[in-house]
């Protein structure tokens, strides 16, 4: 600490010493990125993932060795080193959240672009036993609500999202926004899917910008990563309590799936769509190409037409699933032998990626019958 008349100025080392450092929980960790956020203008990164074993076990046996990973406890946390081809390392500290157990924050101020290429992607690609929880645009405008409800104003500045193409694939679009969060979502087409959004939330009562006093920059990406700049006390006082609620949700409800996989009528889970995917059966040659596309995995195709049904397994852990398809609107995942919350989870999430964002929910006598 580094003292000036009366005041006390924080040097970023010192924030960095308590986020790498440091024997600290998440709300330690919070209060000094906040700090660090407004005095000295660090970004902040977070990912949000579940994990239902040791987080720095589960890193340490997955990620590859060329990458150098070194994982270290402090405490209540565990700190990830990783080393790119420059040989310069991305540090990020891990920590669980104290209300939903297995759910965990990555948390760095290395630049968002390490961030996203080095930690994200090696994450996504090589450590199959975290779940990544994959927003909707419906979860999205939750989130903006969520802000927007403690008195701030929320403006889109950018947006990245996709459109799926009628004979299959996605055009993407990036556009600069400067509307209102509301406004944005209403003129939204349908069958229009958000990617990342950049947003710019001011306390109500104050103009728009960077001078405003308490105002922040978010970016908010469908894989749970966030950047905030300017101020973090919107990330870690009102998002990420609301993404967890969300992602706690939704790993209850595959975990309940995937535990009864042993059973003789094991209990599906429903995708819901919000539009009539499977309203032609001719598509349903790509929606089982979308199916296969799933990262080691493997898929037998029993119906396409005028019903699907298909059984896929995961690679990664073994995990397997009767998938159907037999009304417009739904389609059932159920698990056969043997099926872990993390595969069904990537499973979902690919789901969402490839075929049709939807509502995750348990089934209902009947509802997957046409």
């Amino acid at each position: 600490m580094h003292s000036e008349g009366e005041g006390c100025i924080v040097m970023a080392a010192d924030y960095a010493d308590v986020l790498y450092e440091q024997s600290n929980g998440l709300d330690d960790i919070a209060g000094a990125l906040k700090a660090m956020v407004a005095k000295s203008g660090t970004k902040v990164n977070a990912l949000l993932f579940y994990c239902g074993d040791d987080p720095a076990k589960e890193f340490a046996e997955w990620v590859p060795a060329d990458r150098h990973p070194r994982v270290e406890k402090k405490g209540a946390k565990w700190v990830l080193s990783i080393d790119g081809e420059d040989g310069v390392p991305v540090r990020v500290a891990v920590v669980g959240d104290p209300q939903t157990p297995a759910i965990y924050y990555a948390i760095s101020d290395c630049p968002s672009k390490l961030f996203k290429n080095r930690f994200v992607s090696l994450v996504g690609r090589h450590v199959s036993t975290l779940s990544r929880i994959v927003l909707s645009s419906a979860d999205m405008v939750k989130i903006l609500d969520s802000i927007a409800e403690k008195d701030f104003a929320v403006k889109v500045k950018y947006a990245s999202t996709s459109t799926r193409r009628v004979e299959g694939g996605l055009d993407s679009h990036m556009d600069c926004i400067n509307k209102s969060h509301k406004e944005f979502f209403e003129a939204l087409d349908a069958g229009v899917t958000m990617k990342t959004i950049r947003i710019e939330c001011t306390p109500e009562g104050l103009a728009y910008g960077a001078g405003a006093t308490g105002s922040a920059t978010l970016t908010v990406a469908r894989d749970c990563r966030f950047l905030a700049a300017r101020s973090a006390d919107i990330l870690f006082d009102y998002v990420l309590p609301r993404v967890a609620e969300m992602a706690a949700s939704r790993i209850g409800q595959l975990r309940f799936s995937a535990s009864t996989a042993e059973r003789r009528m094991p209990e599906p889970l429903i995708v819901n769509f919000e539009r009539d995917i499977f309203a032609d059966p001719a598509q349903n040659k790509d929606h089982i190409a979308a199916l296969a596309s799933m990262p080691r995995s493997g898929i037998s195709v029993y119906h396409a037409n005028p019903y699907l049904h298909a059984s896929l397994v995961d690679y990664y852990d073994g995990s397997s699933y009767d998938i159907w398809v037999l009304v417009s609107d739904k389609l059932a995942i159920i698990p056969q032998i043997y099926a872990s919350e993390s595969s069904m989870g990537r499973l979902v999430n690919h789901i969402f990626e490839k075929i049709g964002e939807g509502k995750i929910e348990r089934y209902k006598k009947g509802e997957i019958r046409g």
